[in-house]
């Protein structure tokens, strides 16, 4: 059977149809019905909580074998019994660590003390980023790395930590943080530099440990897989790690894919929106010439977000009834109070390469190296901050590109992460034919591509998300909603086998975050509302015991249009439109057969002889010859209370081809 599947997809139910295309009749339908993966209160993923817990048993897990190696070395090295040791730790033991650690720095301390010291600093070895100083953007991690500065300069008056807390003012109230307050926290390195002059002062009072000893207290045996020192860090993200996660380029397989972060690909992102992107002039449509696509992208690393109406003032057109975008290319939502027709909005960005010339600002001359070579150097440092997230192999990779240490360093804080689909290769390839207009297919097979080829593949089963897909997904709703639509559709595929075409449909929530999705439907509700306060009334005051939607959809129209025939201006007599169907009609303003939008914003109540005289047109396609009339009705809408939406449509000299 020749078959296609019908899809719906929303946040918690997919909706399926099976259409036999041979007999143009339904064969099956359903609905398959999930949760959403996350918390209805705060919007969290359910995950969330689970990695929560899993990493504070590990934080404590590993802080429990940091000080059980302290007890083990003060054992081995003879300094403590294992009777001293627990006599120590008893809560009944009231000796101050503060205080110890502090005396620890002018005079010799016993080994309990220096048990007690060490032992102390090990349980609160204060702050150590695990991700690059500049992707610290969370409120609690600012809140960290303001009072972090702050005692910065406060300890350049003390020698240690322990110092600064006993004796400054500021901590007299307590030694640590409290909820909400982060204003006694340190740098790890700050405990480090009091925990070594403790050790080297102790070394001149007589303590019997070698250097190398003190080495392995300090910083355990990483190199054999001895993390447990004091002050031991088992490595982060590492840049083998994110190697190995790194998906292959679909077209050069033995290629890695390019990091989303690079000159090339973003180059590639906007030359390709732009190679699909159509504009009318004169009421004909046209895709972009060479030239063209060169001046703009121009513009777009003139300025951070490069806009509709930028590419509009690039090709030279004023904004008048001779140019405009069609309406399926205008992305994004329009403001009400808009007067560009959706041309604020953003049609794309540089944005890696504004950061970089952002950071390099005051270096020019490191600038002028990055952009030599066709930008060949912001892949390289594109792939430098993609693939490496501590400090250490950052500054390491980044001076190799000769560039200034004031460069290097501010370089180090710019926030990267992802890649594409395809690799350097691959893009660099690709990328002249899509500068000269060619859409992708188009510039793939110019290329040397074999088109068939990527558009082949296993027509038997959708394939699971990959892990490089799954990451690319960052909105929990949404993967849940792809993982689940594909076990719908391979569900039918194992009883039907593989269908002719599968036509989806999503939801306009599904992307949306959680703020966003509860707006929606908190005016969904309203909506709601509102249509059961209509019913009442029609019910009250027109004796309309079961009110339908159609006439419900009459009165908000009616009230929406202040009670007046959008074509007309005419006064509608409200108690006719319900006593008799033939006085007023509900249009739509753009043709449903051109259109297919049912929806409100395309929808206007008018008088029947006015629909009549309007036939299969838009307004300017009815009215817009007779120049008076033109005008006297464009004035008339401007002046009416209408959603911006709905007078752009009413007024609309080019209808749109879709919405």
């Amino acid at each position: 059977m020749k078959y296609s599947i019908g899809l719906d997809i929303g946040t918690t139910s997919i909706g399926w149809a099976i259409i036999d295309e041979d007999n143009k009749r339904i064969e099956k339908v359903g609905v398959r019905i999930f949760e959403k993966p996350e918390n209805p209160k705060d919007g969290k993923s359910l995950s969330e909580t689970r990695r929560t817990a899993r990493s504070t048993r590990r934080r404590l897990r590993r802080r429990r074998q940091r000080l059980n190696f302290i007890k083990k070395f003060f054992k081995d090295n003879n300094l403590l019994t294992k009777e001293q040791i627990e006599e120590l730790l008893k809560p009944e033991n009231k000796l101050d660590p503060y205080k110890i650690r502090e005396k620890a720095l002018s005079e010799k301390i016993s080994n309990e003390e220096l048990f007690i010291s060490l032992y102390h600093i090990a349980k609160r070895r204060g702050y150590k980023s695990n991700r690059k100083s500049a992707e610290e953007k969370d409120k609690e991690s600012s809140k960290v790395l303001s009072a972090i500065s702050k005692n910065k300069k406060l300890l350049k008056e003390y020698k240690t930590v322990a110092s600064a807390l006993n004796s400054n003012e500021k901590f007299i109230a307590h030694k640590r943080n409290k909820a909400e307050d982060y204003s006694n926290s340190f740098v790890r390195a700050n405990f480090e530099d009091e925990a070594k002059l403790i050790l080297k002062t102790q070394k001149e009072f007589g303590l019997n440990l070698s250097d190398e000893k003190i080495n392995f207290l300090l910083f355990g045996n990483e190199e054999k897989g001895n993390f447990n020192g004091i002050f031991s860090q088992r490595p982060f993200m590492t840049s083998e790690l994110i190697m190995k996660m790194r998906g292959k380029c679909s077209l050069e397989k033995s290629e890695f894919r390019a990091p989303k972060a690079s000159y090339s690909f973003e180059m590639f992102r906007l030359a390709e929106n732009l190679a699909h992107l159509r504009v009318v002039i004169n009421n004909e449509e046209r895709s972009l010439a060479e030239e063209e696509i060169s001046k703009i992208i121009e513009k777009a690393k003139d300025i951070k977000v490069l806009k509709y109406q930028h590419i509009r003032e690039v090709l030279g057109y004023k904004k008048d009834e001779n140019f405009s975008f069609p309406a399926n290319m205008i992305r994004g939502e329009i403001k009400k109070d808009s007067k560009n027709n959706g041309e604020e909005n953003k049609f794309g960005e540089l944005s890696f390469y504004h950061k970089v010339k952002t950071a390099l600002s005051n270096t020019p001359e490191d600038w002028q190296k990055v952009c030599d070579n066709n930008y060949r150097m912001l892949d390289e440092l594109g792939e430098i901050l993609s693939c490496n997230k501590d400090d250490e192999s950052l500054q390491k990779e980044i001076s190799k590109l000769g560039l200034s240490e004031k460069a290097v360093e501010i370089l180090m804080t710019i926030n990267v992460s992802g890649f594409g689909h395809l690799s350097f290769k691959a893009l660099r390839k690709i990328l002249p034919f899509l500068l000269k207009g060619d859409i992708y297919f188009d510039a793939l097979k110019n290329a040397g591509y074999d088109v068939k080829q990527q558009l082949s593949g296993d027509k038997n089963k959708l394939p699971p998300l990959s892990k490089e897909d799954s990451a690319q997904i960052t909105n929990p709703v949404v993967k849940r909603a792809v993982s689940q639509t594909i076990k719908v559709v391979n569900a039918i595929i194992r009883e039907y086998g593989a269908p002719y075409q599968i036509k989806i449909e999503a939801a306009g929530d599904l992307a949306k975050n959680f703020k966003e999705r509860k707006k929606i439907k908190k005016a969904q509700d309203e909506n709601a509302s509102y249509n059961e306060s209509i019913k009442e009334r029609l019910q009250n005051e027109f004796n309309i015991p079961s009110p339908t939607g159609l006439q419900i959809t009459k009165f908000k129209l009616y009230e929406q249009q202040n009670g007046k025939c959008a074509y007309s201006g005419k006064r509608l007599i409200l108690e006719n439109l319900f006593s008799n169907e033939h006085y007023a009609e509900i249009d739509h303003i753009i043709p449903f057969s051109r259109c297919g939008n049912d929806s409100l914003i395309n929808k206007v109540l008018v008088l029947t002889e006015e629909n009549r005289q309007k036939g299969n047109l838009t307004p300017f396609e009815a009215w817009g010859a007779d120049e008076n009339r033109w005008a006297e009705y464009e004035a008339r809408v401007n002046s009416m209370n209408l959603p911006f939406r709905k007078k752009g449509r009413l007024l609309a000299k080019v209808p749109p081809k879709e919405d």
